[in-house]
């Protein structure tokens, strides 16, 4: 009589399904150790740990454990478990030089019985991996005293006891063992041609049966007008049993289930899959739950339901796997509350999955950004252009490379390479502002694009122009649609000044006022030795400024400002900032940094910060360290805001308002509003706006909250206030997920709106989503973007985004001249991917609340005084919202009339 295992009949895109253990170790009866216990809560990815390949293949009674193979593309198959919480991976290795693979797993996830290529083991953590002579064992009960190994039942360290064959049949094959190892379901095969006995190579006929110890062989039978079935899954009590029934061996596989002395039932399939394969694969140790495959689905059958959709009960319950598609079921615990399958990841690969089968959670609500529209897509039409090409490229490869931003005004900056081999810089919507290849205003054409500060009726282009053998770095201003030159390398700035040499960083520009800002290389001596001065100023009128001493530190005589590390940022009162080092002989190494803020008129640099100098409102001793590479925020009235290490190795956050410099905050800071002991430290990001408002992110860290970098905003020395942090809930999505991190680069409007990218995972699992959220001071977080979520973009027009992109470069706020993607009427820019394959660069809204009218305060500090007179000259002319920056009267245009409210409420505080 020839023994062999018995293979269930699946779709060709499945492995043969290996029934997860429902079996193992008590803890008390084999006095193992068991793992810290925990289970995922949601839909949860389970990693590959590097490997490339890995298949779940069993999971623990609990669902806290879970055994597959791990292996690379040409690599053998290593066994392996992934263990909650976490899931941490452990692959347990080969056994002789050979390959090994799960064959069930114990009950309490601690041993793996598998095989290698030429011998059965058994490993129970930490291992060693262990031969095991007596063959593969496909079940075993829960107190390990009875196996199925080799087709033979084993009991204890008893000779293994074959157990022969159901009355007809030529083999019995043993499938599955109730608790007690006294019931074992199981298969009677006998293979006949014509009615006659044969050897191999005539028909199969399998009939399922049950053995018992009291009772020997019974046969099961099949489902009415099939002629062959199988036995696969028994429960504890050995009272109920499952398997598959057909016409012959060919046939289409049902499944069936026994419940006590009734007959099998047919347990039915899914509507639209009449007449499809339905093949069980894994079965709860009670036999209340089912899990299998239905053709292309997968299905759940509880005794109280009966069959479902797996896929659509675990979205319907909210469960986060929206991007996944699901291949497979590969086992279910015995408890029957988890799944652990594999399918197509968000990345396009076949990765692996657990999810618990009851799950119940309701996303909190919240405000959606309005107004989403497509700027640019692939494929799309450019009917502007001429010949209407179409969109290849959203940013311009390598030949530019600008990042999409928004101005003032909601026109959007950013470059697309066209169909027709155009590369160009919009700004729009509209036709094109600038094209490679166009004439460059000061001679030779466009041959690159590098930097576009935020769009608009002005915005400033970094670039390259000049002839075929010569391209010069240079910069040009857009105003009102006519592009003139600012700088090139090579040109003088100034009539019958030096050249620029070379820039420094980036520039800025600003918005209100037209003024541009650089730094430049230029030499100085016949040697040709170079020096670096800052420009600030509009095309045809660039004021050159020198380095020179402070007026607010005393230097010697012949002091230089040397080693600029960017130009932070220019206001619309045309100051600029920047971080410097200072030279003269003798200077100590522990104060020559310094930030300076220069301004249109001055005869020389205001030394704002100097290294060296006390830390403000500290305790004696702790100085200001080192600033030369802060990212100094500066506002329209010429505060500043910047993250800082201080002389005591503590990182801190500076900003100075009416009242001069203070320290907005430092390590081991109680963390306002939280439980006593909850510090923030590691301040990273620090951003001012027009309203003297800060905005900083620093971890948060103390008792029962996890390390994590959070925002929290303020106003100048008052107090801060936490806007959100990681563990939050997601609000206004369609699943439950939670805030994993707050990613950069943060934007800061003159709204109090802060723009925040973000990474979330799902609730209780980990299937990760990027995201992008309007921190609103009325509304609290808006959404803007999420993957997988839908958003309107007009009646009808229902479309869901994928692969949201936030903001890139640095972080800034709208006053400081740089590219922002959040503008001060709270328009956002982004790009994602919409459903259906195009990326697109997009934008959205969130309405930013009304101001509150206040007399008099036109910088919108809250209080009236020298600053708004400031904030009003600076933006003499312009036509605004009410009460809008240097709108003082809330008429919508600042004139003599504001200066005048100014004056009449001087002093006073707004409400």
């Amino acid at each position: 009589m020839e023994v062999k295992l018995v293979e269930v009949v699946m779709k060709p895109m499945c492995r043969v399904a290996v029934r997860s253990s429902r079996v193992g170790c008590l803890l008390l009866v084999c006095g193992l150790a068991l793992p810290a216990l925990g289970q995922p809560a949601a839909f949860t990815a389970l990693d590959d740990d590097g490997f490339g390949f890995a298949s779940p293949r069993a999971i623990s009674a609990d669902g806290s454990v879970v055994a597959g193979d791990f292996s690379t593309q040409f690599g053998q198959a290593q066994a392996g478990r992934w263990v909650f919480p976490g899931p941490s991976t452990t692959q347990i290795g080969l056994l002789s030089g050979q390959g090994t693979s799960v064959e069930i797993l114990t009950r309490d996830g601690q041993t793996i019985y598998g095989r290698s290529t030429f011998t059965a083991f058994r490993w129970t953590s930490p291992g060693p991996i262990v031969a095991d002579p007596n063959g593969t064992t496909t079940d075993i009960t829960p107190d390990g005293a009875v196996r199925i190994v080799a087709n033979k039942r084993k009991v204890g360290a008893a000779a293994s006891e074959n157990l022969g064959a159901p009355d007809t049949y030529d083999d019995g094959f043993l499938r599955s063992i109730s608790a007690s190892g006294t019931v074992i379901l199981g298969t009677g095969e006998r293979v006949e041609s014509g009615g006659g006995y044969l050897t191999r190579g005539g028909q199969t006929f399998n009939e399922a049966a049950l053995w018992s110890s009291t009772s020997g062989w019974q046969r099961l039978g099949f489902l009415p007008g099939d002629g062959y079935s199988q036995g696969l899954f028994i429960s504890d009590d050995g009272s109920v049993q499952v398997g598959t029934s057909q016409s012959d061996g060919s046939g289409t596989p049902r499944t069936w289930r026994k419940q006590g002395a009734g007959p099998l039932t047919d347990l039915g399939t899914l509507p639209g899959f009449e007449g499809a394969s339905v093949v069980p694969i894994d079965m709860s140790a009670d036999g209340s739950v089912i899990v299998g495959e239905i053709s292309s689905r997968l299905f759940v059958w509880t005794a109280g339901v009966g069959m479902e959709d797996l896929e659509a009960k675990l979205r319907a319950q909210g469960q986060d796997l929206d991007l996944w598609q699901l291949l497979s079921v590969d086992a279910l615990s015995a408890d029957g509350n988890y799944v652990v399958g594999q399918g197509v990841n968000p990345s396009g690969d076949v990765g692996s999955w657990i999810a618990p089968l009851s799950y119940s959670c309701t996303p909190p609500t919240g405000p959606v950004a309005t107004e989403h529209a497509v700027v640019a897509s692939l494929g799309a039409v450019v009917a502007s252009e001429p010949g209407s090409p179409t969109v290849t490229s959203l940013s311009g490869g390598v030949f530019g490379n600008v990042p999409p931003s928004v101005g003032k005004d909601g026109k959007v900056l950013h470059v697309l390479t066209l169909s027709s081999g155009v590369i160009a810089l919009f700004n729009g919507p509209g036709p094109a502002a600038v094209r490679l290849g166009d004439a460059a205003p000061g001679g030779g054409t466009f041959s690159s694009f590098s930097f576009g500060t935020q769009g608009g009726d002005e915005f400033l282009l970094n670039g390259s122009a000049g002839t075929a053998s010569q391209a010069r770095a240079g910069l040009w201003v857009s105003s009102a649609g006519v592009l003139a030159q600012l700088a090139r390398q090579g040109v003088e700035v100034q009539p019958g000044g030096p050249v620029i040499e070379s820039f420094i960083g980036q520039p800025a520009h600003n918005q209100q006022t037209g003024i541009s800002a650089f730094i430049g290389l230029q030499p100085v001596n016949p040697d040709n030795t170079q020096f670096f001065n800052f420009f600030v100023g509009v095309p045809g009128n660039v004021q050159r400024y020198f380095t020179s001493a402070g007026t607010v530190a005393a230097f010697p005589p012949g002091t230089l400002f040397t080693t600029p590390t960017l130009l932070s940022a220019v206001n619309s009162a045309g100051q600029i900032a920047v971080s410097l080092t200072i030279s003269y002989p003798g200077v100590p190494s522990s104060a020559d940094e310094c930030i300076q803020v220069r301004a249109l008129g001055q005869t020389s640099s205001q030394v704002r910060v100097l290294e060296g100098d006390p830390a403000p409102g500290l305790e004696p001793g702790v100085r200001l360290g080192s600033v030369i590479n802060a990212d100094v925020s500066m506002n329209a009235s010429g505060h500043l805001a910047f993250a800082h290490t201080l002389s005591t190795g503590e990182s801190a956050v500076l900003a100075d308002g009416p009242s001069g410099l203070v320290v907005v905050a430092r390590d081991g800071m109680q963390a306002p509003g939280q439980a006593p002991g909850v510090t923030l430290s590691n301040f990273d990001v620090a951003l001012i706006n027009d309203n003297n408002t800060v905005l900083i992110r620093a971890i948060i860290a103390g008792p029962g909250i996890e390390s994590s970098r959070s925002l929290w905003a303020g106003p100048v020395g008052g107090p801060l206030a936490l806007l959100v942090r990681p563990g939050d809930a997601a609000p206004a999505q369609s699943f439950c997920r939670d805030i994993q991190s707050i990613d950069t680069p943060l934007m800061l409007n003159n709204a109090d709106q802060v723009l925040l990218p973000v990474t979330m995972v799902a609730s209780g699992g980990n299937v990760v989503r990027k995201g992008l959220y309007v921190h609103d001071p009325a509304q609290g977080l808006v959404l803007v973007a999420a993957d997988g979520e839908e958003f309107s973009f007009g009646p009808g027009d229902q479309r869901r985004l994928l692969n949201v992109q936030g903001p890139s470069g640095s972080s800034a706020s709208t006053s400081e001249g740089k590219a922002v993607a959040l503008n001060d009427n709270g328009v956002v820019v982004f790009s994602a991917t919409i459903e259906g394959g195009t990326a697109s660069t997009l934008r959205a809204r969130v309405a930013p609340p009304a101001p509150t009218p206040c007399l008099g305060d036109a910088d919108g500090s809250g209080t009236v005084n020298f600053d708004d007179l400031t904030t009003v000259l600076a933006n003499f002319g312009a036509t605004t919202a009410p009460f809008g920056l240097g709108d003082a009267d809330g008429s919508g245009v600042v004139n003599f009339d504001d200066l005048t409210t100014v004056l009449a409420n001087f002093g006073s505080m707004c409400p």
